[in-house]
């Protein structure tokens, strides 16, 4: 199975943006969070598993968290996800999904990872794929995760985790194992001390800048979500940090990393001005200097509206609207999934 650039964009859309999502630009849900205990949730999940069996639990999981927040389902899938791995073991992978931002491939795919070590990764990214078809992405995606967890965090850990990703079948330039390995070092969310990975004020184009191909351009597309993220928690408000981010995509000479970098801008844009079309062309044009950048921000935060990222759907044409020629017919094309409107010289 291979994939094109574009196609390996549009399926990791989705992914892209959960972590954004618990920053600042989700809506606020009225419901109010309910206070768990992970022991006390996985040993619940593991009861019903046992009873019902995976299917049907993680049917019962849907129902129950559909009024809590993206952040208090996400956690759930998690919860839920190392309990089916420990009642029904690395058989029952096919029953996570993409729901809740994936939780389930993370959390299950992490603990047979630290259970079986690098010997089952192979097997584990043949199970993803012979059984989840068009879902086999994102649940290599979740051995990315798992990869790091387990090897480490150090940068000697992260070349190793890319390593064995780059040997994997049916892997792909931007998502897949490299997009988890990526997420997870950076945001590092199986890590025993859940939080942010430090170092955006001493070098923010780590580790990207020390890496070279086939790591930089994943490297470049993920990068902006810790950007974001690691500016919203000093407290720099949404724009100016988009505004950095754009200086910080263009300090990578090469046109390739350029565009991976306003890509991967693009994908998190929506869910970081509460899924507003009109806000998100805005902040894309903040952040660019040419018409190039802007297209590239502009048509895959345009794509997210239009394929639902985050779980969000939107009008995809007012983030194309007021590009002017072939820019705005390709940011339309990309948002709609049509691949073959090009720019000669410009969108490769």
């Amino acid at each position: 199975m291979r994939i094109t650039y574009r196609e390996t964009v549009l399926l990791v859309l989705c992914v892209a943006a959960l972590l954004v999502v618990w920053v600042s630009g989700y809506p606020k849900s009225t419901h109010t969070p309910v206070q768990r205990d992970l022991a006390a949730e996985e040993a619940r999940w593991g009861a019903r598993i046992a009873a019902v069996g995976g299917v049907a639990a993680y049917t019962e999981l849907a129902r129950e968290v559909e009024p809590e927040t993206p952040q208090e389902r996400h956690a759930q899938a998690h919860y839920f996800g190392g309990a089916l791995y420990d009642t029904e073991g690395v058989e029952s992978v096919s029953v996570c999904d993409a729901q809740f931002s994936y939780g389930c491939f993370h959390e299950f795919l992490g603990r047979a990872i630290a259970e079986n070590g690098l010997p089952s990764v192979a097997d584990l990214n043949q199970k993803c794929f012979d059984r989840l078809d068009e879902q086999g992405l994102a649940c290599q995606h979740g051995i990315g995760h798992g990869l790091v967890s387990y090897l480490g965090y150090d940068q000697k850990d992260l070349v190793r985790a890319l390593e064995v990703c780059r040997d994997l079948p049916h892997g792909d330039p931007i998502g897949g194992c490299f997009g988890g390995v990526f997420m997870e070092f950076n945001m590092r969310t199986l890590a025993s001390e859940n939080g942010l990975r430090p170092g955006f004020a001493e070098d923010p184009t780590e580790p990207c800048s020390a890496l070279r191909s086939p790591y930089q351009q994943p490297c470049l597309y993920w990068q902006p979500q810790w950007w974001y993220q690691s500016q919203h928690e000093a407290g720099v408000g949404v724009q100016d940090a988009f505004f950095r981010i754009g200086e910080l995509c263009r300090s990578f000479n090469d046109a390739s990393l350029l565009r991976a970098c306003f890509e991967g801008t693009g994908n998190i844009v929506p869910p970081s001005v509460e899924f507003s079309e009109k806000r998100s062309a805005e902040v894309c044009d903040y952040m660019a200097q040419t018409p190039t950048e802007r297209t590239y921000c502009r048509a895959v935060a345009a794509n997210s509206f239009f394929n639902g990222g985050a779980g969000k759907r939107g009008d995809s044409l007012v983030v194309c609207a007021g590009l002017e020629g072939p820019y705005h017919e390709y940011c339309v094309a990309y948002a709609e999934n049509r691949f073959n409107v090009l720019i000669p010289g410009i969108l490769p």
